[in-house]
Formats: C-alpha cells, sequence, structure tokens
C-alpha cells in the first residue's frame, strides 16, 4: 500500500483482529496533480479529499493494491 504514489501514509489497525482497519494519508501532491488533469475544481486540500471523485480514485488505488489478498481478507465497504 506505502508503495502507491497517492498514499502517503498507510496503517493498519487490529492486525489479527476480526474488523482490521486501514488508515490512509493520501499524497495530496499526486491527489492534487490528478485533480487538475481533471480539471476538478476545490479551495482547499480538505475540499480536495471531500470531492467524490477523489474519493473514488484513492478507492480504486488503495483496492488495487489489496487485489492479491484471499476474499476473507479483503474489507467490507464501509458506510
Amino acid at each position: 500500500m506505502r508503495l502507491n504514489k497517492f498514499v502517503a501514509s498507510a496503517v493498519v489497525l487490529g492486525d489479527q483482529r476480526k474488523f482490521p482497519i486501514i488508515l490512509i494519508v493520501p499524497n495530496l501532491d499526486q491527489l492534487e496533480r490528478w485533480a487538475k488533469e481533471r480539471n476538478l475544481t476545490y479551495g482547499s486540500p480538505a475540499e480536495l479529499i471531500r470531492l467524490p471523485d477523489a474519493q473514488a480514485k484513492m478507492e480504486r488505488e488503495v483496492m488495487g493494491g489489496l487485489r492479491d489478498l484471499a476474499k476473507f481478507e479483503m474489507r467490507r465497504r464501509s458506510s
């Protein structure tokens, strides 16, 4: 996960527990470049990470890094 250029930092909380979580900190430099290429408008980094397109991009990047895990190791969608 941390090798992904869109991820600045990542940590797994609850390893060896029934429902661990992954906390992802986006690489804002990369995410801002991506957003500019797509002409997304935002006023601050906080606004950028709240954009549905940016959230979907981060989810695709994270899930792409997890695709080799077994089905039982995969995360369930949070609400």
